[in-house]
C-alpha cells in the first residue's frame, strides 16, 4: 500500500503531485500536515473526494516552530509509515523585512530540513520509500528582489544534496528545482519565463518516483538557464534582475 505524506498540506504543488500519484496508482492513502486555513481546507476537501473519507488524514502544525515540526513529523512517520513524502511547505514574501526573513528561514529551511531528518531517521520500517524535496532556481544566484527566499531554498537544496550521499538504497531522494509555478500565492510575484502549472509539475514528478535518487529541473531547460546566469558578471546580473522586476511586475 502506498501512503503519501505532504509536509505543507495546503501547498497547491504538493497536492498536484498527490493527485498525479493517485492517478498513476502510486497513492492510496494521504496525510496532510500543515497550518489550518483556507488552503488547507481546500486540500482536505479535494483529497477526501479523491482518496475517500477514511483515506485522507490531517495533522495541524505550524512550521514557524521547528521543534513542534520535529515532534509532529516524527510521530506522523512512526504512525503513518509513509512510502512517499513531500517537503513542500514554504513562503515567499517579496518585501525584504527582518521579520519576513526570519519566517522564510524557519519555514523554508529549518523546519523542512528538520522534517526531512525525521523522515529519514524514523521511516526505517518502510521497505522502500521516496522523499521529494521542492527547491527553486532562486537558490542558485541571489537577486536583489528575492535573496531572502533564495537563501532559504539554497539551504534546503544543500541539505538534500548532502542527504543523498548518506541514504540507504531502499530510500530515494528526488530534489526538484522549480522555476515559477502559477499558484494563488504567486499571483503577485514578478513575471518569469518558463512558468509552469501545478498540474504539469505534479505529472512530471509522479513519473520520477521509483526511478532512484536524482536532481531534476522543471522545466528541464532551467538547468541550462541557471548555468548561463551564473556566468554573467555580477553588475550585469543585478541590473537585469532589477529591470525584470520593474518591467514585468
Amino acid at each position: 500500500m502506498t501512503r503519501i505524506m505532504l509536509i505543507g498540506g495546503g501547498s497547491e504543488i504538493a497536492n498536484a503531485i498527490a493527485r498525479s500519484l493517485h492517478q498513476s496508482k502510486k497513492g492510496s492513502e494521504i496525510l496532510l500536515i500543515g497550518r489550518s486555513g483556507a488552503s488547507m481546507d481546500r486540500a482536505i476537501a479535494v483529497n477526501t473526494e479523491i482518496f475517500g473519507e477514511y483515506k485522507c488524514r490531517t495533522i495541524e502544525c505550524d512550521f514557524l516552530d521547528p521543534q513542534l515540526t520535529a515532534i509532529t513529523v516524527r510521530n506522523a512517520v512512526i504512525d503513518f509509515q509513509p512510502t512517499i513524502s513531500v517537503l513542500a511547505a514554504g513562503i515567499n514574501i517579496i518585501e525584504p523585512k527582518s521579520l519576513n526573513t526570519i519566517q522564510m528561514s524557519l519555514v523554508n529551511f529549518v523546519s523542512m530540513c528538520t522534517a526531512g531528518e525525521e523522515i529519514l531517521s524514523h521511516g526505517k520500517g518502510v521497505e522502500k520509500s521516496s522523499l521529494i524535496v521542492l527547491s527553486s532556481i532562486a537558490s542558485f544566484r541571489p537577486r536583489p528582489t528575492n535573496y531572502n527566499y533564495g537563501s532559504s531554498k539554497a539551504g534546503l537544496d544543500f541539505w538534500a544534496e548532502g542527504a543523498m550521499t548518506t541514504i540507504q538504497k531502499r530510500t530515494e531522494i528526488i530534489l526538484i528545482r522549480l522555476g515559477k509555478v502559477s499558484t494563488s500565492s504567486s499571483l503577485s510575484h514578478p513575471w518569469a519565463p518558463f512558468t509552469q502549472t501545478p498540474d504539469s509539475v505534479g505529472l512530471r514528478i509522479a513519473e520520477l518516483v521509483g526511478r532512484g535518487t536524482r536532481t531534476i529541473w522543471i522545466p528541464r531547460i532551467l538547468g541550462l538557464v541557471a548555468f548561463l546566469l551564473l556566468l554573467l558578471p555580477k553588475n550585469i546580473w543585478i541590473k537585469l534582475s532589477i529591470r525584470q522586476s520593474k518591467d514585468k511586475n
